[in-house]
């Protein structure tokens, strides 16, 4: 899994990435050589003559006889100027390697962060519909950060092991022997580290559960902040809370504990280790200079060791994070798979639901019917009606026409045209919708209207918030159309707000306006105003009206009536007004509680 984001971003930036190893390698080369100067300066400040005949090993020899040239009176300077020149590229080279180390961390991170971001936009709606929003968040937001530090432990992984190679290249031209033994003393230290493997993974994915757990909770927080305080919850919100980062908090000390007594262990373990060199060295008769120089070198060995299984560490902890992200990698670009490629000239004739049957997909993976064998027609040109109790299906239809679903079975046509035929961007441009779940977003009117078409100007803008009725409360605002409207319109009533989406709507040349519970945060007075501006604004339009209140269905030319996923009844309003059946009771219904509202409120 992390090997293809790798590859991926090696892909991508070729040169930056094969920098990483090579500059390590470098980096570590030349500290080790700075390091192994140490043996001709001890020679030079202890030793008279010649410093080569001292020394057995291959890079001693190789170091003293360099030095030997300079003559005894210029050894000094000769060493110094190789120690501060080594110093001075080591730091060079460490200063570019950490400057593209976070470029290329950066880049990384919001390439990923870009691409899942596109996969929500392109996924299945069905899949935004049973998911937790907050566990969305998390992965977008925290998750996708792990995924670039996973990355970039491979590359350290890698950059840590060619550091341990050239060193330890060092180490064993200096004494084969002492490096042999370190080698093996070193390699069971990385096998009884990770014995703690599996606990390591097991917390990162409890850690990656509780981020997710915390996100739903803080995104409900907010979310039902109105309804938390209405019920006085207030209490119990925050217990739940509070349980919540308790159980992250133990997570957190659990992995601090087992990740730190794992570092503590080796590092004693390393301790140990030089201990029993020195032993060795002793043994074989290695020469003081060099045993200095190696354990020297072997001191700077031992972070990129502990750095090496730190790394491995990290990708074993990132492995929950890892399938987070990769969960949403994969998924399917529904929107283009499914989009056929035709067009029409012009919508006429009738959108026509041909035995149409849906269930949305649960949480727990249940299926919840919403349509069954539905079958009807919106004649284009005109205005439908669709009415029907709540859980009738009304909104499903809507969703079905926009293609956020494919019904389970039977077919949807346009003209004669089979709705998955037509191209899908092209069609949606045909519908501007108001009412349920369109809400508003941060930024200005202005913004919120015109995201229907970014184009618009000012005076197209101004004359759909008049069709709205909302052109004269928009400037008297502060700041007139520039007005901040807050998160999902938040500093708006509710009727201010669904005033503005009936603009955006308006705004939208498209040819169906479609009216979902559009008029219901209204008193009676507005939409009546609303509901005649529609009418003369949308003369030349296709209008689907969806309404609980059937007062805002006479003036349909069509009502279809929905009952438990089927159509029950349809035809002109005033015919099925006076047929006896499920409309005009609703609407008898209707009255009469708006008699009582009004004798009640007189």
């Amino acid at each position: 899994m992390i090997l293809s984001w790798v590859r991926e971003a090696f892909r991508a930036y070729p040169l930056r990435i094969s920098m990483l190893p090579l500059f390590s390698v470098l980096i570590s080369i030349m500290d080790g050589l700075s390091i192994s100067m140490l043996i001709p300066l001890i020679g030079t400040l202890f030793s008279g003559g010649s410093l080569v005949e001292d020394e057995e090993g291959w890079l001693p020899r190789t170091l003293s006889q360099l030095v030997d040239f300079a003559g005894a009176d210029n050894r000094l300077f000769l060493i110094a100027g190789f120690i501060v020149a080594l110093v001075a590229g080591r730091v060079l080279l460490t200063y570019i390697n950490r400057i593209n180390v976070a470029v290329l961390g950066s880049r990384l991170s919001l390439e990923l962060a870009g691409r899942i971001h596109q996969r929500l936009l392109d996924s299945d709606y069905q899949f935004l519909c049973v998911t937790d929003h907050g566990t969305l968040i998390n992965t977008l937001d925290t998750e996708v950060w792990n995924v670039t530090d996973a990355i970039f432990a491979v590359f350290d992984l890698f950059s840590s092991a060619c550091i341990v190679l050239a060193l330890g290249a060092l180490l064993l031209l200096i004494s084969p022997e002492l490096t042999l033994i370190a080698g093996l003393l070193v390699a069971a230290v990385s096998i009884i580290r990770r014995a703690a493997d599996k606990r390591v993974r097991d917390l990162g994915a409890a850690k990656v559960r509780g981020a997710e757990a915390y996100s739903v909770r803080s995104y409900e927080l907010l979310d039902n902040m109105r309804m938390t305080r209405a019920y006085g919850q207030e209490p119990q919100v925050q217990s739940q809370f509070v349980r919540l980062t308790d159980r992250l908090l133990r997570i957190d000390i659990d992995l601090t504990r087992v990740t730190t007594g794992i570092s503590g262990l080796q590092e004693v373990a390393y301790a140990a280790i030089v201990a029993l060199l020195l032993i060795a060295a002793v043994w074989i008769d290695l020469g003081q200079a060099s045993l200095i120089a190696f354990i020297a070198l072997l001191h700077r060995l031992q972070p990129n060791i502990a750095a090496l299984e730190q790394s491995r560490t990290g990708l074993v902890q990132a492995d929950a994070s890892l399938a987070s992200v990769a969960r949403l990698d994969a998924l399917p670009a529904w929107s283009r798979r499914a989009t056929g490629t035709a067009s029409l000239p012009a919508l006429q004739g009738e959108i026509v639901f041909d035995a149409i049957s849906f269930s949305y997909d649960g949480k727990s993976q249940e299926r919840r019917p919403a349509l069954a064998d539905a079958s009807f027609a919106i004649p284009l040109g005109r205005t439908t009606a669709l009415v029907g109790a709540s859980g009738a299906g009304k909104s499903t239809v809507t969703n079905l026409l926009y293609r956020f679903h494919d019904p389970d079975s039977g077919t949807i046509s346009v003209a004669g045209t089979p709705l998955t035929a037509l191209d899908l961007g092209w069609w949606r441009a045909q519908l501007a919708i108001s009412g349920q779940d369109t809400g508003l977003i941060s930024g200005t009117v202005r913004e919120n209207i015109a995201w229907a078409r970014p184009d618009a100007t000012q005076g197209e803008i101004e004359a759909a918030a008049q069709a709205a009725e909302i052109h004269d409360f928009i400037i008297d605002l502060p700041f007139g159309y520039d007005t901040q409207v807050g998160e999902r319109g938040v500093l708006l009533s509710g009727g201010q707000r669904q005033r503005i989406e009936i603009a955006r709507a308006l705004l939208r040349p498209g040819a169906i306006l479609i009216l979902d519970e559009a008029t219901n945060a209204l008193d009676a007075v507005t939409e009546s105003e609303v509901l005649a501006t529609l009418r003369r604004g949308a003369a030349d339009r296709t209008v689907l009206v969806i309404a609980h209140r059937l007062a805002t269905t006479r003036n349909a030319d069509h009502v279809i009536v929905l009952d438990r996923g089927q159509v029950v009844e349809q035809g002109p309003p005033a015919v099925l007004a006076g047929s006896g059946g499920l409309y005009s009771r609703m609407l008898r219904l209707q009255e009469v509680g708006t008699r009582l509202e009004s004798e009640l409120g007189a």
